[in-house]
């Protein structure tokens, strides 16, 4: 589910950005941009003394504007979380981890057959 999903994000500059998946020895690996800083926690973590109240407005925003692409795509992300925001070396904030994402149609098709089948 999540290669299908990340296939879908191709023309946002607030998620990051997906190009395959890898197979080593049995395992799969997916194949994203490099980010330089890892996660939001990390960075937030090594470099506090230095983010000042602009830098967490610019990230929230771009974090936003993430949100709302998928929105927009009728996804909805389902784990937002500092350890699934990502860093890279222009301090630029990407999410990431698509794992537990659904699509909309998917989450609206659940809730159909969920109320169909109640009994009184």
């Amino acid at each position: 589910r999540q290669v299908n999903i990340l296939k879908e994000l191709k023309n946002s500059d607030h998620i990051i950005r997906f190009y395959g998946v890898a197979k080593e020895d049995k395992k799969y690996y997916l194949v994203t941009e490099w980010m330089e800083y890892g996660n939001l926690h990390e960075y937030y973590t090594n470099y506090r003394d230095s983010i000042n109240l602009e830098i967490k407005i610019k990230f929230a925003l771009d974090i936003c504007r993430g949100v709302a692409y998928l929105h927009g795509c009728k996804i909805l992300h389902h784990d937002i979380q500092s350890a699934n925001i990502l860093v890279n070396e222009l301090r630029k904030v990407k999410i990431a981890n698509f794992g537990l994402s659904k699509k909309f149609s998917d989450i609206t098709r659940n809730i159909t057959h969920n109320l169909e089948n109640i009994r009184y």
